[in-house]
């Protein structure tokens, strides 16, 4: 099995301290039997928070390393769109006439359009009651 080197180097700020010891679990895979509800989960995330959990017959977990490395690399973006179009709104919404809106008033204005956005357009969004109590009063 090829080494988790290239792939360590590429993110260095993600990386372990300890590299060697996630190669070492990185190349012991073929060798672990994974139960047989882990074989068949599909969720990624829920995969390498059981492959956290697995221990050997001392109680040491077999990947100290490896999932928590893994999880990392699936959390980074593929791109850099959304942020760019948040920015966008904040540049657009933060004009020089109204310079002075505080982070809790942008905030205010801006989550609520990303929020109709996900749930598929204004017709479909229903806001939550916590939603509206934290647009109401962002203090609390």
């Amino acid at each position: 099995m090829p080494s988790m080197l290239p792939l360590m180097n590429t993110f260095p700020r993600i990386s372990p301290t300890n590299k060697q010891q996630l190669d070492n679990e990185w190349r012991a895979i073929d060798n672990i039997k994974f139960p047989d509800y882990m074989k068949n989960q599909r969720n990624t995330e829920l995969f390498y928070k059981e492959m956290s959990s697995m221990k050997d017959d001392f109680g040491e977990p077999y990947f100290r390393e490896l999932p928590y490395f893994t999880l990392k690399i699936l959390s980074l973006p593929t791109s850099n769109v959304d942020v760019e179009r948040i920015f966008s709104k904040v540049n657009l919404t933060k004009t020089k006439q109204r310079n002075i809106l505080s982070t809790q008033t942008l905030t205010s204005l801006i989550i609520p359009s990303e929020m109709v956005l996900k749930c598929g357009g204004c017709v479909s969004y229903e806001p939550s009651e916590n939603w509206i109590r934290f647009v109401k009063n962002p203090n609390d």
